[in-house]
């Protein structure tokens, strides 16, 4: 799901630890770093809010994905994990089994290519043809040279 809610190379460059933006896969009602929040859990004021889509995302996919992500998890009886008061130090979120959302477009290209859930949802041919465009958008970012770059080893190397 994160190349659809995340679909752009810099839209990673806002989920890193210790920022406002999440990074964990757990649920919270405060934590920052959790994906899902939900602050107030009371009969119809209840709300859930997805805290990782970039604004540069399509909303539509973002719709669709979150809603069938939703009603698999009611169908498949899935019930959320303990929820994330806090911010997770890494071997506590490897003893607890808690992952992490892609570091980077390319990770969430190849994570997305191997769901066959993203295949079931959004069809073979639209998975195929848009990890195709975003592979070649990795590639063009991979291939350019920035200015933090020049500035950072031009004169050491």
């Amino acid at each position: 799901m994160a190349l659809v809610t995340n679909p752009l190379v810099n839209s990673y460059k806002r989920l890193v630890p210790g920022f406002d933006a999440p990074t964990e896969l757990t649920w919270t009602r405060n934590n920052q770093n959790s994906l899902v929040r939900i602050p107030r859990i009371n009969g119809a004021d209840t709300r859930i809010e997805l805290r990782s889509p970039d604004a540069a995302s399509n909303p539509y996919l973002v719709f669709a994905v979150c809603l069938a992500a939703g009603l698999d998890g009611i169908q498949k009886k899935i019930y959320p994990t303990k929820a994330s008061d806090r911010s997770l130090s890494e071997s506590d979120q490897k003893e607890q089994g808690i992952e992490n959302l892609p570091e980077n477009l390319r990770e969430a290209i190849t994570l997305f290519e191997d769901s066959s859930w993203m295949k079931e949802i959004l069809g073979e041919t639209f998975c195929k043809q848009y990890a195709q465009a975003k592979r070649k958008e990795w590639l063009r970012y991979s291939q350019e040279i920035s200015d933090w770059e020049i500035e950072e080893y031009l004169y050491r190397i």
